[in-house]
């Protein structure tokens, strides 16, 4: 099997990656879920265990109660996430893995009520709204300047094919 990408425009006018399976159509937003739904799902013509509710099948009787514990019992828990209205039914989701790493980090700005989940976008809020002077960052191959590192680096990438030294910054 080829995969071939397709995009499609998210709601923010994105262009995200989506894969396609060739036999039934099925989109996937990662090629590891298209692979898995095309060993586990799709291709299930000496398949083992059939679900009684829907057309799902599964050569492990391990995928076929997780399937049904997903899709049809409706005594099944749902998990939600703590900082966004985002839910699934499976606890094997990367948020809930994630909820220890992420909960109670959030930085406050000591300026204003600004906050900011990680340090680096804390440090940016601080440079861009409470510096009275501006800082720049400065290209040293030509006069562009810019108020963020991401910009130069981008401008360095695009203009020169080289990416910023840790000392660029200037006040």
């Amino acid at each position: 099997m080829i995969l071939t990408p397709s995009f499609i425009i998210a709601r923010n006018n994105t262009k995200k990656t989506i894969f396609k399976c060739d036999d039934c159509g099925k989109t996937y937003i990662r090629e590891l879920s298209l692979h898995k739904h095309r060993k586990y799902d799709c291709l299930m013509k000496d398949a083992l265990y059939r679900c009684h509710l829907c057309s799902f099948s599964s050569k492990g009787k391990l995928r076929l109660s997780e399937h049904y514990k997903i899709k049809h019992d409706p005594n099944t828990k749902f998990y939600y996430c703590k900082f966004c209205p985002w839910y699934t039914k499976t606890h094997k989701s990367p948020f809930k893995s994630n909820l220890s790493k992420i909960a109670g980090r959030d930085m406050k700005c000591p300026f204003c009520n600004f906050v900011a989940q990680r340090e680096a976008d804390l440090n940016n809020h601080v440079i861009r709204v409470h510096i009275p002077t501006p800082v720049y960052f400065y290209c040293d191959q030509c006069s562009y300047k810019s108020k963020r590192r991401y910009d130069l680096g981008r401008h360095m990438a695009l203009r020169h094919g080289t990416l910023p030294s840790k000392r660029k910054q200037a006040s």
